[in-house]
This record gives C-alpha cells, structure tokens and sequence, in this order.
C-alpha cells in the first residue's frame, strides 16, 4: 500500500506511535493506528491520541499464543461495544 508504519511498536506503550509521529513530523491527530486488537492497538491509538480504526482479524489460526489469549476478553469487550451501537459490522 505504500503507506509509513512503525514497527517493533511495542503497543499500547506509546514510544512507537512518538517515533512515528517524529518520523513523518506529524501531529497525534494526523496519524491512524489501523488493527486488530483491541487491547494493543486501538488501547494504544487511543493512548497517543490518534484515530484508531478497529478492523476483522486475517488469519485467526496462524496468531501467536498471546494474541489468541486475549481473543475471548476481546469478544466480551466487542459484544458490549455492538450492543451500544458503537460498532457496525
């Protein structure tokens, strides 16, 4: 997509969202954090106060183990979040 991305992020701490908001010298407000997880990277979006875009996993088979530990609080999390029409999908 040829689009600017940090990686080794180390979400949802900050220091990766600074380093790219350095690189591009842009603004919190300029950046987007697109992903998957809601408690690394829209938590951390959030955190350095960026968009954040929640978007449906790839490949939910092939996600290391500590990613696949947080799906079922991530699912609990998602419900509430439909339900108060927060989310559309």
């Amino acid at each position: 997509l040829d689009v600017e991305f940090e990686g080794s992020a180390l979400k949802p701490s900050k220091s990766g969202f600074r380093r790219l908001a350095g690189r591009l010298k842009a603004k919190c407000e300029e950046i987007a954090m697109i992903g998957d997880q809601i408690y690394a990277d829209i938590h951390g979006g959030n955190r350095f106060g960026c968009c954040t875009v929640l978007v449906t996993p790839i490949d939910l088979e092939s996600e290391p183990f500590y990613v696949r530990y947080k799906r079922p609080f991530e699912r609990n999390i998602l419900k509430k979040l439909r339900r108060n029409g927060m989310i559309v999908n």
